[in-house]
């Protein structure tokens, strides 16, 4: 959720009530309030009755979009009302909570495993999805800005709103339900995930569909995602996009026609948004994401003052904006950003700096993107590790982990974090990092079997020590690693499979 409504925001998007009121575009806002309303009250989402005495009532507000095209124009203004689900209280007007979001690997491994197929990538999006979902809770919630309502009387809420704590649940059970009658079962390792398999005139055909709360996109052979959207049609009112082609700030470029066919994903329109937002130099690029002197940087010295509430805000929004990025398309920053982000509590000058460098080199490399091309070959990961290489307090001597997968000639997945546990051996530190690509290797097997690929060989990961390399073959010293946490040996088990 919070990927959805915060990393994709354009700066010129109002951000109260009073703000789009005032704008250049007031107009256009207040078109798309009324429509939202009208919406909402056509649906039966409230009744008005008399403020509750015993019952709390939540506060609602105003979130403004601008909905963009894959070239960054604006194609939509888009106004949705969201209940302050902060203020609820649990076991009093909500029990559960939980939000239908596929992760963004998931979707790069379906994306390179449909070109690989030679599949449909199709888009769904589902209008106002959570008022779909039942409460079976009491809600009641002030009335928004811009209607008229009675004096002491509030809404009570009969449909789901976006906002209240259980919003996302409930529309996931209706959404689960319209899933099932399809024949599609979730994946076990992937929530999020739906797949069935079909036969048809002898031959079994695949769908899958991933949910990323209102978007739905069926991947698969043609007549499957063509049935797939007749019927979704018939239980949501959906907008039916076609091939997909542009999402949560990520372009998607196909052509079926080149040899080998590809497939392309960028976030460039993302990335000038994120460096307009945040005032960047468009004159100021780097050639790399970090230095030396960046990659060893610690916390502020002792006589320098600890930054002001409104600087921490100001690093942890540039911080998440380019997580964002780092997350949707651009493994090449994951670990100048994963390493500045350590510091998001308190950043001093040099952590600015740093920071500025990363800024400066998505400034100069707006246009990278990942290509998949269909190459016919089996997933394949690596893996890497420092040793020692944190210096920050309370994580001294700790190790980083690197490890990747790719398919179709693309990554699919990246990871670079911080060992839970100080390596006392660059074998123990790789071997660390051997453990955690295996289990990424797991649930891509685990995922592709569950929607109906069988993988006819092992998945090979890469790893450049030879002594993690003979531990993994359970060969080696035993002095060298009678120490390491038995957990980590699992990958043992994986290399014997």
């Amino acid at each position: 959720m919070v990927e959805l409504y915060t990393s994709t925001s354009t700066p010129n998007e109002p951000k109260s009530y009073e703000d789009a009121k005032a704008s250049a575009d007031a107009s256009k806002w207040i078109s798309a309030m009324k429509e939202e309303i009208d919406t909402l009250e056509k649906r039966s989402t409230w009744e008005v009755v008399k403020r509750p005495k015993d019952k709390p009532v939540v506060s609602c507000k105003w979130v403004y979009r601008m909905k963009l095209n894959e070239a960054g124009e604006i194609v939509r203004y888009k106004a949705r009302l969201v209940a302050r689900g902060f203020s609820q209280t649990y076991g009093v007007d909500y029990k559960d909570m939980f939000a239908p979001v596929t992760r963004l690997e998931t979707l790069r491994l379906m994306f390179a495993l449909a070109v690989e197929q030679n599949w449909e990538i199709r888009q769904i999006d589902v209008k106002n999805a959570y008022l779909y979902g039942d409460l079976d809770e009491k809600i009641y919630m002030e009335a928004a800005k811009g209607m008229d309502i009675p004096k002491g009387r509030v809404l009570r809420l009969k449909k789901a709103l976006y906002g209240p704590k259980q919003a996302g649940r409930a529309w996931y059970t209706k959404l689960r339900s319209v899933m099932k009658q399809f024949g599609l079962t979730q994946v076990p390792c992937e929530p999020h995930l739906f797949a069935v398999q079909k036969t048809i005139k002898q031959r079994e055909y695949t769908l899958i569909v991933p949910i990323y709360v209102d978007d739905l996109f069926p991947i698969g052979d043609k007549i499957l995602t063509n049935q797939f959207e007749e019927y979704i049609g018939k239980y949501l009112d959906v907008t039916i996009l076609g091939n997909a082609s542009f999402f949560l700030g990520i372009r998607v470029t196909r052509n079926r026609t080149a040899t080998p066919p590809s497939l392309t994903i960028d976030q460039e329109v993302y990335t000038i948004s994120i460096l307009e937002k945040h005032n960047v130099d468009m004159n100021k690029i780097s050639r790399c994401p970090m230095s030396q002197l960046g990659a060893t940087c610690v916390e502020r010295q002792e006589e320098e003052p600890k930054a002001s509430s409104e600087r921490i805000r100001m690093y942890q929004s540039q911080i998440g904006s380019l997580m964002y990025l780092m997350l949707g398309t651009r493994p090449d920053i994951a670990y100048s950003v994963g390493r500045l982000a350590r510091f998001a509590h308190d950043p001093s000058k040099k952590h600015f700096q740093h920071l500025g460098r990363i800024f400066g080199y998505v400034n100069a490399t707006t246009n990278f993107a990942i290509i998949y091309k269909k190459l016919g070959n089996l997933p394949v990961g690596a893996c890497d590790a420092d040793l020692g290489g944190e210096l920050a307090a309370g994580h001294q001597q700790k190790s980083t982990s690197g490890g990747l997968f790719m398919l179709a000639g693309g990554l699919v997945s990246w990871s670079s974090k911080l060992q839970k546990t100080i390596a006392v051996s660059t074998m123990e530190a790789e071997y660390i990092s051997l453990f955690s690509t295996g289990k990424q290797a797991v649930w891509i097997r685990n995922t592709f079997e569950a929607v109906g690929i069988q993988l006819q060989a092992p998945l090979h990961v890469w790893c450049d020590n030879q002594a993690a390399i003979a531990v993994a073959n359970r060969e080696g010293t035993h002095e060298a690693k009678k120490h390491i946490n038995i957990k980590y040996h699992y990958i043992q088990q994986l290399v014997e499979k």
